[in-house]
């Protein structure tokens, strides 16, 4: 199986259901997701890219 790098507050989210869900995603949907948040031009927006990331992988909007 391919992996992703995991972006490290995405790593560091430590939710289990998140990280269920994001395991379940295909490697190009997980690359996707991953470089989005890691393009971010500031910590700022990291951070709300991986809440957002967290809460759809949860089964949020």
């Amino acid at each position: 199986m391919r992996e992703v790098d995991v972006p490290d507050a995405l790593a560091l989210a430590a939710d289990p259901e998140a990280t269920a869900a994001r395991h379940r995603l295909s490697y190009s949907h997980r690359k996707e997701h991953d470089r989005t948040i890691a393009d971010a031009k500031s910590d700022a927006t990291s951070a709300h890219r991986v809440e957002k990331r967290i809460a759809k992988l949860r089964g949020g909007s």
